[in-house]
C-alpha cells in the first residue's frame, strides 16, 4: 500500500525560469537539512529549558484555537460549513493521536525547526486524505529540482533505507529563510552561541556543586607538621563538622606562614554571576520565540500581564495559526471543493468599546438593514424602514396593531431604533409591554367598542 501511495505522481505546473535554476542550485545547496542538522535543534529542545518552556507555551496555546472551514458564496458574503470533513479529520488524524497532540507536535516543529510536515493518508492523488501522521522535521528533506521546481521529499529514518514521497502526500507548513525558498529557518540558528553558552554555564554550576568534579574554594594550612594519627582525627572531625556530603576544603600541614590560615583557591560562584547571565539568555530566547517577558513572569502585575497576553495573540499566535491556515487553504481544501478557505478561531481580545464606536459611526452612514447584516448578520427588517438611516426614523408612536412587525406601542426615537434593529428576533417590543403592567386586566367589551 505504501509503495503505490509513495508513486503518486501530479503533472507539474509551469514555473518562472529564475525559480527552476533556484531550484537547481538549492538541490545541491539546500541549507541546514542534513540529518544531524535539524536534529541538533530537536535535542536542543531537551536540554534547554528556556527553549523547552518558549516552544511549548507557543504551541500548546495555538493548538486549543478551533478551526473553522468557509465557503466563499457572491462577492465578499461567505458561509460557515459546521462539521466539515477536515474540521472532523482533525478531531482524530489517526489512530495513535488526539487533536491536541496532533497540533502540538505540528506549531513545536514549526516553531523549533521552522518547518513541520503532514503525510496525507489517501488512496488516491485527487482523494480527500482518511488520515493525517506528522512527520518529524529531521527525518523529511525537500528535493529541488531544475526542471519540476519540487520533485518531492526524502523521508529517511536514519536506517539506510531512504523513501521518496511525492509532492501531493505531504503537506509542508515552513517559516521564511533568507537563503532558501524550500525550507523556513530555525529560531535556534540564531541562539547557536547564546545557547552553548547557556549549557556550559549550567554545566560549570553543576561541577561547582558536585562531589567529585568540584575545585576546593580554599585551603586551611598549617604550619607545623602535625603527627599523622592527629592529623587524621583533625580531618575526619572538620568533615563531619563543616564539610557536609558535597563540599570540599583542603587541608595542609607543614605550610604557611602562621600556625592556621585559609587560602582561597577558587573564584566564588557569586562572581560569576551566574543568574543574571541565565535570565538574560531566557528573556533572549523567549523574545526570538514570541513569548513576552511578563506572560510567564510570576512577579508581574495584573496590568502588565494582561498586556503581555495582549501582546501574546497579537503577535505571536495569530500569525502562527494564520500562516498554518493559509496551508490547509491552498494544499488541503481543494481536495474537498472549490471556494473553500480554513480559518483558525482568532484569540486576540475584541476591544469592546471600540468596536462599539466603531459601530456608532457606522450608523451614520448606513441604513437598518446595513447595519442589521454587518453586526447582527441578520436579514432585512423587511419593508422600507430598512433602507433608512437611523437619523432619518422620527417617530413618536409606532401601533402594532397597524404595522404587524414591531409588537405593542414605542415612544421616542432611541426605542423605535431598538426595536428595528432587534426585529424579528423574539419580538421584544410584546414582551416589552406584557412587562409593563402584569396586573392590567384586558379591557372590557364596552372599551373595545369605543376603541
Amino acid at each position: 500500500m505504501l509503495s503505490s501511495l509513495f508513486a503518486r505522481r501530479k503533472a507539474a505546473p509551469t514555473y518562472p525560469p529564475f525559480a527552476l535554476q533556484n531550484a537547481n542550485v538549492e538541490q545541491w545547496d539546500l541549507p541546514n537539512t542534513q540529518y544531524e542538522g535539524t536534529r541538533n535543534q530537536a535535542e536542543l529542545y531537551q536540554r534547554l529549558t528556556w527553549v523547552q518552556i518558549a516552544v511549548r507555551t507557543v504551541a500548546e496555546a495555538a493548538a486549543t484555537q478551533a478551526l473553522e472551514i468557509h465557503r466563499v458564496t457572491t462577492g465578499e458574503d461567505e458561509i460557515d460549513i459546521d462539521n466539515h470533513p477536515v474540521e472532523l479529520l482533525l478531531r482524530k488524524p489517526n489512530p495513535l493521536m488526539s487533536r491536541f497532540a496532533f497540533l502540538v507536535a505540528t506549531y513545536s516543529y514549526l516553531r523549533l525547526t521552522g518547518n513541520a510536515y503532514w503525510w496525507l493518508n489517501s488512496t488516491s492523488e485527487n482523494a480527500p486524505p482518511d488520515e493525517l501522521w506528522i512527520i518529524p522535521s529531521h527525518q523529511i528533506t525537500p528535493i529541488p529540482n531544475g526542471r519540476l521546481y519540487l520533485a518531492g521529499y526524502t523521508y529517511d529514518a536514519g536506517t539506510g533505507n531512504p523513501l521518496t514521497l511525492p509532492v501531493s502526500s505531504v503537506l509542508h507548513f515552513k517559516g521564511w529563510h533568507p537563503l532558501s525558498s524550500f525550507v523556513g529557518l530555525s529560531p535556534v540558528e540564531a541562539l547557536a552561541t547564546d545557547a552553548e553558552g547557556d549549557l556550559a554555564a549550567q554545566k560549570w554550576n553543576r561541577n561547582y556543586f558536585a562531589k567529585n568534579f568540584a575545585k576546593p574554594p580554599g585551603a586551611l594550612t598549617f604550619s607545623q607538621m602535625i603527627p599523622d594519627a592527629q592529623w587524621l582525627k583533625m580531618q575526619d572531625e572538620f568533615r563531619r563538622q563543616y564539610g557536609g556530603t558535597e563540599r570540599n576544603l583542603l587541608m595542609l600541614r607543614g605550610t604557611g606562614d602562621s600556625a592556621v590560615s585559609y587560602v582561597q583557591m577558587a573564584m566564588a560562584q557569586k562572581d560569576m554571576e551566574f543568574f543574571i547571565g541565565r535570565q538574560f539568555t531566557k528573556e533572549e530566547i523567549f523574545q526570538l520565540f514570541g513569548v513576552p517577558p511578563g506572560l510567564l513572569d510570576k512577579n508581574v502585575t495584573e496590568a502588565n500581564a494582561t498586556a503581555s497576553k495582549a501582546m501574546f495573540s497579537e503577535l505571536t499566535l495569530w500569525p502562527l495559526l494564520t500562516s498554518v491556515s493559509e496551508v490547509i487553504t491552498n494544499r488541503l481544501l481543494p481536495l474537498y471543493g472549490a471556494d473553500l478557505f480554513a480559518e483558525f478561531e482568532d484569540p486576540r481580545k475584541a476591544d469592546r468599546m471600540l468596536e462599539l464606536q466603531e459601530q456608532e459611526k457606522y450608523t451614520q452612514t448606513h441604513t437598518i438593514d446595513e447595519i442589521r447584516a454587518k453586526y447582527y448578520d441578520d436579514p432585512g427588517i423587511g419593508d422600507e424602514r430598512g433602507k433608512l438611516l437611523i437619523a432619518q426614523i422620527a417617530i413618536t408612536r409606532i401601533g402594532v396593531r397597524e404595522q404587524g412587525t414591531l409588537g405593542t406601542e414605542v415612544t421616542g426615537q432611541g426605542a423605535a431604533t431598538s426595536e428595528l434593529l432587534n426585529a424579528g428576533q423574539g419580538a421584544p417590543g410584546k414582551e416589552a409591554a406584557a412587562s409593563k403592567n402584569p396586573n392590567d386586566s384586558p379591557p372590557s367589551q364596552d372599551q373595545e367598542g369605543q376603541n
